[in-house]
């Protein structure tokens, strides 16, 4: 599965974060560099035209991969291709963001200790 949670990245879990920066390149390089076998998938189609975000999304993991001691963050992503592209987050209704939010507290109930290292306060992911 291909997603970008919506919740803010300080509430992710280890693996969760590491699966969601892997997977936000993916959407990335779909968009960016046309890689048609993840163009017409639900998740990428959710950001088209939201390079902008997208990128803000990205340097959020950094920053929190960085608050939790991870270090040797490589893959950039090229600012220019966010011309003319909204910062704009998704709509996500509360609902939604609920059940998110419950699905990682189960997974963090069945799974002890993979939770952050590390809370950091910067919020990004607008209406959060």
């Amino acid at each position: 599965m291909v997603k970008i949670w919506n919740v803010p990245v300080q509430e992710l879990d280890d693996q969760h974060l590491l699966g969601e920066h892997f997977e936000l390149h993916v959407i990335w390089n779909a968009l960016v560099g046309g890689r048609a076998g993840w163009r017409r998938h639900p998740e990428t189609q959710r950001w088209q035209g939201r390079l902008a975000a997208l990128y803000a999304r990205h340097q959020a993991q950094v920053r929190e991969m960085q608050a939790r001691g991870w270090h040797g963050h490589r893959s950039e992503l090229d600012l220019s291709a966010t011309a003319n592209s909204s910062a704009e987050w998704p709509e996500v209704d509360a609902a939604t963001l609920a059940a998110e939010r419950e699905r990682l507290r189960q997974y963090r109930a069945g799974r002890p200790g993979r939770g952050a290292a590390a809370r950091s306060t910067d919020q990004t992911r607008p209406g959060a």
